[in-house]
């Protein structure tokens, strides 16, 4: 995968930490993944504090700004939270970062993280697939920059035994997913880019991207559920394909 980076999550700017919480959560992460700690207000809806630890085992406060919970009940009727998100947008998109407490013991982990673009602009990658007789994606060819950016042409991408390609219909309009599976197999990690051809000229343009370590994920397949950010995905309306 050639562009990953484009999507990587900024680090949020450090603020001050805040005072008082009900609860908190912490995980000394997997691999070279950073580790996080939140506290919340007593009724669980803000965020209080925000904090990663770092290799030395320095703790730093980051920026709450934008943050907001989910919180469950269990069976025994306590709430709690379960995810925290951070939505955050600008002229040119939507990103959302989550960080879920998936098994209730208070440790949050980034659980994924996406963007949605909100207009076309040159950033945003443009492909062309090869369909067989039933749908299925056959070739991918990006478009890419000549030499000195003086016009593009089209090269083919080989699609590799890692990546899934599906094309999905929602809401009346039809995407192609891309799926790739890389990273240890103690912590995967599922990178996907969306895309749409709302004028049907077979130019493809990429309307989200974003990284999971599972969430979203079909396990029996490894691809993308779309549906689970059809919400989000509604912020790529003006984006013409």
């Amino acid at each position: 995968m050639k562009k990953h980076d484009k999507q990587q999550a900024a680090n949020p700017p450090a603020a001050k930490p805040g005072h008082g919480g009900h609860q908190d959560g912490h995980h000394g992460g997997l691999g070279s993944e950073p580790s996080f700690a939140f506290t919340f207000s007593e009724d669980l809806a803000t965020v209080l504090t925000f904090s990663t630890t770092t290799r030395s085992g320095a703790t730093l406060s980051l920026d709450v700004t934008g943050l907001s919970t989910t919180v469950g009940t269990n069976d025994l009727g306590a709430s709690s939270v379960i995810a925290v998100t951070r939505t955050q947008s600008d002229g040119n998109a939507s990103r959302f970062q989550v960080w879920q407490d998936q098994d209730g013991d208070t440790a949050f982990l980034q659980s994924h993280q996406f963007q949605v673009a909100k207009v076309a602009n040159a950033s945003l990658e443009k492909h062309k697939f090869t369909f067989d007789a039933a749908g299925a994606i056959t070739q991918d060819s990006e478009q890419v920059q000549t030499r000195w950016g003086a016009s593009t042409t089209w090269k083919v991408d080989p699609i590799s035994a890692k990546e899934v390609y599906q094309k999905v219909t929602l809401d009346s309009k039809v995407y192609v997913v891309k799926t790739e599976l890389s990273g240890p197999a103690a912590s995967p990690n599922y990178h996907f880019e969306v895309y749409r051809d709302d004028n049907a000229d077979n130019i493809w343009t990429e309307v989200a991207r974003g990284d999971s370590h599972g969430a979203l994920i079909t396990a029996a397949t490894g691809a993308l559920d779309l549906s689970q950010i059809q919400t989000q995905l509604a912020a790529s309306a003006a984006v013409v394909g």
